[in-house]
Parts: structure tokens; sequence; C-alpha cells
């Protein structure tokens, strides 16, 4: 009954029942039913009842007493609707935001649609889902796992600086660098961050840094570039490899003023200055290969040959000190040499020549392997744990890292018309009832009995969708003759294990959908534990997606329609 009448009614049967039956006619016979269908917003009921009730009450006179006591236990019209915030009457009276939702496809929890400021929207996606377009008509539309647009949520765009990314699993991936640019801090959040054309740091390739001995570099189209000598330091030898080897600072203008200086810095002490023959200065200096010289006066002359000096030259790989600046072998980088140098050219990277105590060594990226669980791109082929796991027999591999069991637990004295009493483990058999009215506690000591354990609701759904993201077990549409759901053509009870061969995921794991739910060992707020898959009573698109997680419970709950499977890392 609609609820503005109910209200209606509330004034008018006590106003009715105290009048004579002749009065109580002519009151109904001359009531405006026309007014209640011009009802549309709370605020007008309450005054066009009024009015209404005054009108009739005259009708019988002024001076007519009527009994209304009956009246003092109704309570005062509240606002019946409220079309900001009442998901059936949304923006508009009678305006239903359910009947404006593509159901099947909208991967939403019914209780999350919501009335907001006159508007439909939804409030909460299920997990792998979201409402990215802000389309209330479309539901969620968005997975979040593969699309690189809304990667793990909306508007994450997986775009890796100067790379070619891909999503993955809700996490954005770094398939390879765009030349110059390159990985060089090895973390793929930023993308390939360094910029070897012109990074003085890693120029031409990571780690390779752009510096000259006491002079200014820049690193320019992957190239190092002698910019100058810095101040009080002079290159003498015209040989940038070993950048500005000669110290002096320039004075008296750059004019020699036989002072024992080298006024102009050009390696040579008063030259041309007067001297007592015979007689030495020092010259040079002392450090890694270079030795201290000294100048000799000849005929009254300072000779400009720093006698038994060794100088300066280009750093080589020697385990030498060549240039004279304190440091062996610093600096010197160079592309792979020999039959081998394929090894540096690999999908996990370049490699790169280093000297090291006058020793080239080699950095060989790693070569593509066999990929393992370890967190990592062992195949260098931009996802990590990816392949096959090797898992027991009554379990089916997910990816790399996970087994989970083919079938729904049960017990090990299970039939096909005997769910069993023995507690003692889980076993992952075909053809048998499920073991259900099972408590989370039970569930989880059987798994581990049986060297498994609860799956986590994240395992659970990827073993259910597949790589690619299903959202039944099956496909993408919904098939009610699949799974032993409540529409199923033969709904009604707990099936044995794999008798819907075709409700199976794409990993080979049976009655992921419908026939019992299954326990999962993440933990939610309150103490409260997870619930997956669906079972025999629930129906329709929703409840029995992969994506669905119905309400949270209590762990020490129990119920006909409450199964499990183990999971167990390989």
């Amino acid at each position: 009954m609609n609820s503005v009448f109910k209200n209606i009614l509330l004034i008018f049967i006590p106003l009715i029942l105290s009048l004579s039956c002749t009065e109580a006619i002519s009151i109904v016979d001359e009531f405006d039913t026309d007014q209640i269908q011009d009802i549309k917003r709370s605020d007008a009921i309450g005054s066009d009842i009024e009015e209404i009730y005054q009108q009739d009450i005259q009708t019988e006179g002024e001076n007519e007493s009527v009994d209304t006591s009956n009246l003092s236990d109704v309570e005062e019209i509240p606002d019946i609707i409220n079309i900001n915030e009442d998901p059936d009457n949304c923006g508009s009276v009678g305006y239903r935001c359910s009947e404006h939702l593509n159901l099947p496809d909208m991967n939403a929890y019914p209780s999350s649609i919501l009335c907001v400021a006159g508007s439909c929207v939804v409030g909460g996606c299920i997990d792998g889902r979201a409402d990215c377009n802000n389309k209330f008509e479309d539901g969620c539309e968005t997975y979040t796992g593969n699309d690189t647009d809304n990667c793990g949520y909306c508007g994450y765009k997986c775009s890796l600086n100067n790379a070619i990314s891909d999503c993955q699993f809700s996490n954005c991936s770094l398939v390879s660098c765009v030349k110059p640019f390159a990985n060089c801090d090895n973390n793929i959040q930023n993308g390939c961050e360094t910029d070897t054309s012109k990074d003085i740091n890693n120029c031409g390739m990571c780690h390779k840094e752009c510096k000259y001995n006491n002079a200014y570099a820049e690193c320019i189209d992957s190239k190092c570039l002698f910019k100058g000598c810095r101040e009080g330091f002079v290159d003498l030898n015209n040989d940038k490899r070993d950048g500005c080897e000669y110290q002096c600072t320039p004075s008296n203008n750059g004019v020699e003023n036989c002072d024992g200086i080298d006024n102009n810095c050009d390696g040579f002490i008063d030259e041309n200055c007067s001297c007592k023959s015979g007689d030495k200065r020092p010259c040079g200096f002392n450090e890694g290969r270079c030795k201290a010289g000294y100048y000799e006066c000849i005929n009254g002359k300072w000779d400009t040959t720093c006698k038994g000096a060794i100088f300066p030259v280009p750093e080589e790989c020697n385990g030498i000190d060549d240039d004279c600046n304190g440091e062996t072998d610093e600096g010197l980088f160079r592309e792979c040499q020999g039959g081998d140098a394929y090894l540096c050219n690999s999908p996990c990277g370049t490699g790169y020549e280093y000297c090291e105590n006058g020793v080239w060594k080699r950095y060989n990226p790693p070569q593509p392997s066999k990929e393992i669980c370890n967190g990592k791109d062992d195949d260098c082929n931009g996802l990590i744990d990816d392949g096959v796991a090797s898992c027991p027999a009554d379990m089916v591999p997910v990816g790399l890292c996970l087994c989970i069991d083919r079938f729904e637990a049960s017990r090990p004295d299970a039939t096909d018309t005997f769910t069993g009493t023995n507690n003692s483990y889980a076993t992952s058999r075909p053809n048998v009832l499920p073991w259900t009215d099972v408590d989370w506690f039970t569930a989880d000591k059987a798994c581990k009995a049986a060297g498994k354990r609860l799956c986590s609701a994240d395992e659970w759904r990827l073993a259910c969708q597949g790589a690619g993201g299903y959202t039944y077990p099956y496909g993408n549409t919904y098939n009610p003759a699949i799974c032993n759901g409540s529409d199923d053509p033969n709904p009604g009870n707990v099936f044995p294990t794999g008798k819907y061969s075709e409700c199976k995921s794409p990993y080979g794991a049976f009655d992921m959908s419908g026939n019992v739910e299954e326990w999962n060992s993440t933990d939610y707020p309150y103490g409260k534990k997870g619930l997956r898959g669906g079972s025999y009573l629930n129906g329709n698109e929703l409840y029995t997606k992969c994506a669905y997680e119905a309400p949270p419970v209590k762990p020490d709950f129990s119920s006909r329609t409450i199964g499990f499977r183990c999971c167990k890392t390989p």
C-alpha cells in the first residue's frame, strides 16, 4: 500500500468512526481522490491533508462537534520521501535507481546503490572493479586489473616515465626503456628516470660518470665533453683525456718576474731570467706515476726542461694512477669486447666493461632464466613470477606461486551421498559431497593437517577468474545452467564435487561459482572472515561472480551453505 495513502487513512478512519453511517458515507463520497494523485512532495502532503480534512468537516457544519480523541495517537506526518537520498525516489518520486541499472553487468554490491543529491550513484564495487566513468547506468564498468588508464584504481594511468609499460594484475610494470633513457636506479615506480644523453653521472650508459681531472665536463648526446679547466689548473699537454694536469695560477699579469714562480703558467719557471750556472730548482710533483724533477741554470739562464720529472698522462687500465690525481683506473668504461660480447645485450638490460686494479672486468646483465617464485622477473618478459607451478595431483597451478584444490574440500570418508564424519584433514576429490556446516577454525585446521592452508581472498579470486580476468569461472557471459546456483534448472541442494563439469575456472578448479560458499583466510574488521563463490542458494549474475564476496561473518559461524577449499605455496 502506498505510504501516502496509509497516512491519510490514519486521519480519516478515526473521523469516520466518530460519525453516523450517513455522515461517514457523505464524507467518503465527497472526498476528492484526485488530490491524492497530485501529491508529489512530502512537504505538500501535510498541508493537502489538513485542507481536505478541514473542508470535509465544514461540509457537516461548523457547529457540529467531532470526537477527535482517537487522533491523539497519530504521530505528526514526517517527511515521507527525501528525493535527495532515497534510492527508490531519487530526484523525483518513483524514480528507482535499481530499475535504471543493468544489474547483470553492474559489478557492484546491491546495498551500495545510493542516491546522493538527487542522483543515483554506485557506492561500492566488487573487488577488481570500479566506476571510473561516473555513469550510474553501467555500474562498475572498469576492470582495474589490466586497464592501463585505471590500473589498480580509477585515474591511475599506467604510463611509466620514458618507458613501455603495462598493467598486470592491478600493478603497473615496466616492459622496456625508450632510448636514451634508462632505469639506472632499478626502481620501476619512477620508470626510466635517467636521460643517458645528458646525465653527467650516467653518460651514454648507467653508472658511467662524465668527468675530467680538475676540469669542467658536460654530457651531450651521450658523449662526455671537456668544458675547460678549473681555477688553479692548466691543460699543459693539450690532452683532454687527463684533464687539467698542471696546477698553476697566473700571476704578475702573466709576465715572468724572475721570482721562482711560473707566472705565465706555461710549465717553465723564470725562463729568460739570469741565474748562476749550476743552480737547480724543483719542478713537477710526486703523485701516482708522477715524479718531481728540477730546472738547471745553464750559461746564466734557466733551462726550460724539468729534468728527471715524470708528468701525468691519460688514465689507462693498468693499476697505476696515470693522471696523478690520487685515484687508480677511475672512470674507465667501455662497451663489451671479445667474441662473447653478445652476452652484454640481454632482455634484462645492457652490460659494459669497467677497469678495476688494472683488469677489464665486465658487468653482464642477467640473462633470461627459468622463472621461479621469488618476486623477480627472471625471464625478463616484463612479468613477475609468471609461469606454471608444480602442484600435487589434487591441486591445480595458478601461475607460478600458487596451487589451489581442484575440488571443494571434502572429508576423507565422504561419498557422493554422505558428507562423512572424519574431521582429521581435508581432501580434494571428485564426485563426493563437500565438507559443509564447517566453521572457519575447523576449515583452517583441516587444510593445515593436509599440508596446505586456506586461500586468501585475492588468491581465490585469481584462481576463479584466470589471468584474463573472467567475470565468471567459465567466461564473461552468465549462464545459469553451468554452475549450481538458485536459478539453475535443477536447483535446491548441495551436489557432489565436479558434478557440473563445465563449472570450471581457466586454471581447472571446479565449483568456484555456486554449490557452497568457501572460507578464505583474509581478515576483516571486528574479527570477521570472508566467504567467496556463492552457494546453491545464490543465483543471478551478481552473486556467482568471481569477484563477489559475501558479507564477512564471525569465524565460529557455520551453515549448510558454507564449505572451503585449500591452497598451497609450491
